[in-house]
């Protein structure tokens, strides 16, 4: 098994942690046949959810007593290695307190008939926090799978808290899950990365060549839908989490940094602008972390006291192939017009 110190840069600091995590093993079309013949551990992770009708490993991870994995159902079990027997088992379920901003709905969203909304929502009001969102994890196709590429190894496990007890963090598409097993629930979730955007080809397809110069230079996908078929800007979603004990009261901390761009127009400089910057802060309450009300201001003197910028924050290294080590290029992208991005 191989370890790996992954998410965050080693900041020589008394309150910022480094954080190390083992990888498990990923399931894909390049290693499932050769695993399964050769893996015992993959077997035991076969036989364990095959107590749920499941047949579709995505990842496991293996400790000196247990097999952990992780199917396509979303179902997390605990297998005891010498028995075969499941000594636990969970449903990966949203949490709660997993962030949104008006600005990452749907770029066609107040578009929708019966769905029309207050367009402030998402054009005056992007940094806003909403309330009511529900997050639903999923897996996405693998050759969907960039932006790091984190789901390739969809299962990992270290003590993210440094308190002794050992959590699993679970990538699902874009999605940074941390899981306590001493909790049996997830205790932390954010996404790293959201687009509503059509590739070349598809933008090609469907809208043809729009040169007039107040057409959008990326176009959302959300536009295509039948009830809509019109022309939005594409926009994408960033974020950045720090970890740490950041706020001077004793517990961990958790810091979210998130941007989201809009793209420009065909008479505007090449690429994106930024239509929201939000910071904010998570502690620790009733065993989960949960929102507090500490402001941006607040948020970005903490990672300025620490001399950290965006690269510092999670996730920043690709592991994607012929990328590995590198800065993943849709996190750092000159492209989005940002100076911050670029630190």
């Amino acid at each position: 098994m191989n370890k790996m110190l992954v998410f965050f840069t080693v900041i020589m600091s008394p309150v910022v942690h480094a954080i190390d995590l083992d990888a498990g093993v990923g399931l894909h079309a390049g290693n499932e046949e050769e695993l399964y013949y050769s893996s015992i551990p993959y077997a035991i992770a076969r036989q364990g959810h095959a107590n749920f009708n499941e047949d579709v490993i995505k990842g496991f991870f293996e400790t000196t007593t247990y097999i952990f994995s992780v199917s396509d159902e979303q179902t997390l079990a605990k297998i005891d290695k010498n028995s075969r027997s499941v000594v636990d088992s969970w449903f990966v379920e949203g949490l709660g307190y997993h962030l949104y901003l008006n600005a990452e709905y749907i770029a066609a969203d107040d578009e929708f008939p019966n769905r029309a909304r207050d367009e402030s929502r998402r054009r005056l009001n992007p940094d806003v926090i909403v309330e009511d969102r529900e997050v639903a994890y999923s897996f996405i196709e693998a050759a969907n799978n960039n932006v790091g590429c984190f789901q390739l190894t969809p299962l990992r496990y270290g003590d993210i808290e440094s308190d002794g007890q050992p959590e699993l963090v679970l990538f699902m598409g874009y999605d940074f899950i941390v899981f306590s097993p001493e909790e049996g629930e997830v205790i932390f979730s954010s996404h790293f990365w959201q687009s509503d955007e059509l590739t070349g080809e598809e933008k090609q397809r469907w809208f043809g060549e729009l040169s007039n110069s107040n057409a959008p230079q990326f176009v959302a996908s959300s536009g295509t839908d039948v009830l809509i078929d019109a022309i939005f800007p594409a926009w994408h979603s960033l974020t950045k989490i720090y970890i740490g004990e950041f706020d001077g009261v004793e517990g961990f901390d958790i810091l979210l940094w998130r941007k989201v761009y809009d793209a420009n127009r065909n008479s505007e400089l090449p690429g994106f602008h930024k239509i929201a910057d939000r910071l904010v802060h998570y502690t620790k309450q009733d065993g989960i972390y949960q929102l507090t009300d500490s402001t941006s201001a607040m948020v970005s003197s903490w990672l300025a006291e620490e001399d950290m910028t965006w690269s510092d924050g999670f996730p920043s290294a690709s592991e994607c192939d012929g990328e590995e080590g590198e800065l993943i290029p849709e996190m750092h992208d000159p492209m989005l017009n940002d100076p911050e991005v670029l630190q």
